[in-house]
């Protein structure tokens, strides 16, 4: 389960993305620099099971989130990370280059999901795999996954969301992220349940010369401190497709 949300601001695009997750699950590893398989440098936290990402950033000004979906699980016996598959595509330098590696990955072995991906400038993109179609849409924030009662969490979240303005700057996405509306719960932005909880909360800055990404290794609700690195543009981002 996942919440995201999005706000444009002076210091440029800025995500907020918290993880929801069981609680016997590894802990997550802080964040890395890496190069990625077709050039370029990517930022992210990874999984401690997997060894993959839920969110990450580049050197070509995107960010990327990978949220869980509803739909149809191929039976095969080489099903593979979600987030491996998000590794494989943050190396890409556009929404549209984002679109074709999908198109020619085989989306068959991974569980049905959405990326989506955000630029300085320009709308957002998401990509849902169901299972059986790959499809491109324009989110509007926030976005909300969930596999506990997902027909009442999202809705839950959603009107959180309403209730708090909806928020317009980063001090309200990140109060937005820990809040426990309407109630400490399964339903509130910074979850709890006995078997699961809001285990982190990332924050990345799209700027005109830089990426920013923050780590909260932590329930959001719980004072820890953020961890932060940066990465420089190697080019000026422009808009693409």
């Amino acid at each position: 389960m996942c919440t995201v949300s999005w706000v444009r601001t002076e210091a440029g695009l800025e995500v907020f993305f918290s993880r929801d997750e069981r609680r016997e699950r590894a802990p997550e590893e802080p964040l890395q620099e890496s190069v990625a398989p077709g050039g370029g440098r990517i930022l992210s936290p990874r999984d401690g099971e997997a060894g993959g990402t839920w969110f990450g950033v580049n050197d070509a000004g995107l960010a990327m989130g990978l949220l869980n979906h509803v739909g149809v699980v191929a039976e095969r016996d080489d099903l593979r990370s979600r987030g491996l598959l998000l590794l494989d595509l943050l190396g890409a330098p556009s929404p549209a280059a984002v679109r074709s590696a999908l198109a020619a990955a085989d989306l068959a072995r991974h569980r049905p999901f959405r990326v989506v991906v955000f630029r300085a400038r320009g709308e957002p993109r998401l990509f849902t795999w169901d299972g059986r179609t790959l499809a491109q849409s324009v989110p509007e924030a926030p976005l909300v996954s969930s596999s506990f009662r997902p027909g009442t969490v999202g809705p839950e979240r959603l009107e959180a969301w309403r209730a708090m303005g909806p928020p317009a700057d980063r001090a309200g996405l990140l109060a937005f992220h820990r809040s426990h509306l309407p109630e400490a719960g399964p339903a509130s932005v910074c979850m709890h349940r006995d078997e699961a909880a809001t285990r982190s909360l990332v924050h990345a800055v799209l700027g005109r010369s830089a990426v920013v990404l923050r780590h909260h290794p932590a329930p959001p609700c719980r004072p820890t401190a953020w961890a932060e690195a940066s990465l420089p543009l190697a080019a000026p981002a422009t808009p693409t497709p």
